[in-house]
């Protein structure tokens, strides 16, 4: 899938965000913590905010300046903060800029879904083995290794569980995720019932096993299942 930003055309989304990533660091690096309308990155970073698929309620009245930081939470990667005319502030995912991310419904229900699940796929890799199911690698760094659905596909469990629940919410707070360089999303106090739900039927449904990062990305999709 092609993206593009400003004028410059990338061949995937993941050659785009290697490319943004990079140059947001070395802005950083150098000290460039605050990007004015004078800052030649002004435009590269305007670039990336007018893919946003929220693009309009994220430059308001319009942007004076970029602001650098640390995410300050798990001090992992770059934030960007919007500072606009008004001198009101709003940080924004640029991994969402680069199409990595859309924002739908469904994907709000998904990060909901998965972060209300993450608590059991967490225990099953501190509680097993580090060893790859399938190339039997066991001398990687945790990091490297995945709790993977091994039967039934996550998003299968998921779709399945969204079809079958007549009030499935489509409202969630916002949490912080370094995972997406971004903001993740939990079930509300109101829809805690649901929540509770979803997380039985995703432990019925569920089976898990240990793979490293190179055969979790080869495994794919598999086909659809009824459950």
């Amino acid at each position: 899938m092609k993206i593009k930003i400003g004028n410059t055309e990338y061949k995937t989304i993941k050659e785009c965000e290697k490319v943004v990533r990079e140059k947001i660091n070395k802005m950083y690096l150098d000290k460039e913590y605050i990007i004015t309308q004078q800052n030649p990155n002004f435009i590269f970073l305007m670039d990336i905010l007018n893919n946003h698929p929220e693009n309009y309620t994220k430059i308001g009245v319009g942007v004076d300046a970029f602001i650098l930081s640390i995410e300050p939470t798990f001090k992992k990667g770059i934030q960007i903060f919007i500072k606009r005319i008004d001198e009101t502030t709003e940080v924004f995912s640029w991994i969402i800029c680069c199409g990595g991310r859309k924002i739908t419904t469904k994907s709000f229900q998904l990060d909901a879904m998965r972060y209300a699940v993450k608590s059991i796929t967490i225990d099953f890799k501190n509680n097993n083995n580090l060893i790859c199911a399938i190339c039997k690698v066991e001398n990687l760094e945790y990091r490297n290794y995945h709790t993977d659905h091994k039967t039934i596909p996550f998003i299968e469990i998921a779709n399945n569980f969204i079809n079958k629940t007549i009030n499935m919410p489509s409202w969630f707070d916002r949490h912080i995720n370094p995972e997406i360089n971004g903001y993740g999303y939990n079930f509300k106090n109101e829809d805690k019932y649901i929540e509770q739900q979803w997380y039985d039927y995703h432990l019925q449904y569920s089976d898990f096993q240990i793979l490293c990062n190179s055969c979790n990305s080869k495994k794919g999709k598999k086909n659809n299942y009824k459950i």
